[in-house]
This record gives structure tokens, C-alpha cells and sequence, in this order.
């Protein structure tokens, strides 16, 4: 298995190889990886074991760019680099839910007219999706969110309110990355719903 990370200039070969054995993982192995890793031009090398090594192994990786880890060790090794990548995505496709749900936008207030019934409905859209305000605060301050986090859950058919607790990244990012669209849409529709109404008795925008 390999991976290339094109972040870097020249790009970074990355090999990996996984072990799920039962036993600890030879010298010999290491040796045949490092031979691999020569004759691809890799630059960093893995090799992900569920039982561990065994002590030539680790004399065998001992100051080269081949690393020995668990899996635990492996994701933790890119979390922090993973992360930033996923906040910075998140950040740029649920732009628009943020700037729907501002309430100087023009497109969303200029069907407002003070009407306390719409009033209330922007505010509890804005409610709803309240996670996106969350993910753009913390990606301005380039912060990690600590895992288990609550929100309001921003998923298409959830009731208005209901909270989600996130035990990791992982299901926080895949959630709030799947429900932008229908985020995008419920604002979309709202204002949509109101202009139509306004048309029909003449009523200009704010």
C-alpha cells in the first residue's frame, strides 16, 4: 500500500505494509521492506503490526525512515495532519450555510419584514444548523475540537433541537460534511417559501 502526499514539495512516497499476525514481526521482514522501499524511491515507510516486533526488527529499522508502529500508532502519527485537512474541507463547503444563516444577509432577511413567524423560523434555522457557526469559529482559530462533542444535530429530518454527541472526528466530519447540501436547501427553501408569498400581495423586499 502507498500514498503520496502531494502537500510537500518534491512529493513525499509513503509506503505501508500491514502485519495482522499473530505473531511479532521478524527482522527478516524489515530487511525485505527496506529493500521495497530502495527500489521504489520511497521516502517514508510503515510497517503497521497487530502483535508488535520482535527485537531485530526494531535493530533492523534502528536510523532508517522505516517506522514500526501499531495501528493506533499509525493513525496517530497523521492524525493532527488528517484533521487540519478535514476542518480546512469543512470549512470551505459549509461557507455558504454560515453566510445564509447570518442575519446581515440580504438574501434571508429581505423576506423577514418583521414578521415574528419568520423572524422565529430564521432563528430556529440559524438554531439548527448552529454546528457550522462552531466549525468556522474553530477553524479561524486554528483549534482542535476535543472528542466527545455535543451539538445540535444539523441532519435533514432530526427534530429542531436535538442534540448529537460525536464520540470522534471521524463521525463529526463525515456528519456535518453529509447534511451542507440539505442545510444549503432548508435556507434556499425558506426564503424561496416567503418570496412567492410576497409576490402574490406585492410586498417588496426589506
Amino acid at each position: 500500500m502507498y500514498a503520496m502526499d502531494v502537500t510537500r514539495q518534491p512529493r513525499l512516497l509513503i509506503l505501508c505494509e500491514c502485519k495482522l499476525w499473530k505473531s511479532k514481526v521478524p527482522q527478516n521482514v524489515v530487511r525485505g521492506f527496506r529493500t521495497v522501499m530502495q527500489d521504489s524511491g520511497a521516502h517514508v515507510g510503515y510497517i503497521i503490526s497487530s502483535s508488535g516486533f520482535q527485537k531485530g526488527a526494531f535493530e533492523s529499522a534502528a536510523n532508517t525512515n522505516l517506522h514500526l508502529v501499531t495501528w493506533e500508532e499509525f493513525q496517530q502519527a497523521f492524525y493532527e495532519r488528517w484533521f487540519d485537512a478535514m476542518q480546512s474541507r469543512l470549512e470551505d463547503v459549509s461557507l455558504e450555510v454560515r453566510e445564509l444563516g447570518d442575519y446581515f444577509n440580504r438574501r434571508t432577511t429581505s423576506v423577514l419584514h418583521a414578521i415574528p413567524e419568520r423572524v422565529n423560523e430564521l432563528q430556529n434555522l440559524h438554531r439548527r444548523f448552529s454546528a457550522y457557526d462552531t466549525a468556522g469559529i474553530n477553524a479561524f482559530m486554528r483549534e482542535r475540537i476535543q472528542f466527545p462533542v455535543t451539538c445540535i444535530d444539523p441532519r435533514h429530518g432530526a427534530k429542531d433541537g436535538t442534540k448529537i454527541t460525536f464520540p470522534d472526528a471521524r463521525s463529526y466530519f463525515d456528519t456535518l460534511l453529509a447534511a451542507v447540501q440539505p442545510a444549503i436547501a432548508a435556507y434556499e427553501g425558506f426564503v424561496a417559501k416567503y418570496q412567492a408569498e410576497d409576490a402574490k400581495v406585492g410586498r417588496k423586499p426589506d
